[in-house]
């Protein structure tokens, strides 16, 4: 059955702002990603999962290292996403006049470009999705940048417990991998993007509408039924 990209808005919510996203210190951080993807090439999943284990993790933290290896993504998918990520945002600082004028975040999910921020000049936000939309693997641009000055950092701040807070409600869902769900927030508008089953995204939409102090919820989702 054909995958489908779609776009959904929920209309005004609100949450409420809680501790951002806990990144652990235990040894799910000793493992490198090249020695996790190694482990899904070899079918040792479990194995990996045994030795990146943290000895506790609080409700909603961010283990990279073990969300890596619960991916939907397939190997190499994963490396082109962190690629693109990397090759945007190299190849935009180079541009004295965005790096200085504008705010902007580059997220990348199965060659899904989800472009946010803020940018001054309708030149400026032109600019950004031209550069991106020409990288290496990018299958199509979402383009969520506004004509703005740059949002202040108490702004993004705030956004970033939002997006800790979202993250720790979609941890909690019995039955749920958080990590199939990539969660981003710009002046308290909540995008989510994955590889998901439609159930799966009524029920992430749901656990994030519970939230309060968010303006709207985004979905780019990937659908894979």
């Amino acid at each position: 059955m054909k995958k489908l990209l779609l776009l959904f808005i929920v209309p005004s919510l609100l949450i409420t702002t809680g501790c951002a996203a806990i990144k652990t210190d235990g040894r799910v951080d000793s493992l490198p990603i090249a020695t996790l993807l190694t482990c899904m090439d070899d079918g040792n999943a479990e194995d990996c999962r045994e030795q990146s284990r943290p000895p506790s993790l609080a409700a909603g933290a961010e283990i990279t290292g073990l969300s890596l290896l619960n991916d939907r993504r397939s190997r190499d998918a994963i490396l082109a996403d962190e690629a693109i990520e990397d090759r945007a945002n190299a190849k935009l600082n180079t541009y004295y006049d965005l790096r200085e004028q504008c705010h902007f975040n580059i997220t990348a999910y199965n060659g899904a470009v989800l472009i946010t921020g803020e940018t001054p000049k309708e030149e400026f936000r032109d600019r950004i999705i031209d550069i991106v939309r020409v990288i290496p693997k990018v299958k199509l641009v979402h383009d969520k940048l506004v004509i703005d000055d740059p949002s202040p950092l108490n702004f993004r701040a705030n956004d970033t417990l939002i997006t800790g807070k979202v993250k720790t409600a979609l941890a909690q869902i019995p039955e749920f991998d958080a990590s199939w769900i990539k969660v981003v927030t710009e002046q308290r508008t909540v995008y989510l993007m994955g590889l998901v089953h439609r159930n799966e995204g009524a029920t992430a939409i749901e656990a994030a509408r519970r939230q309060s102090d968010i303006k709207q919820i985004i979905t780019v989702f990937e659908y894979l039924d």
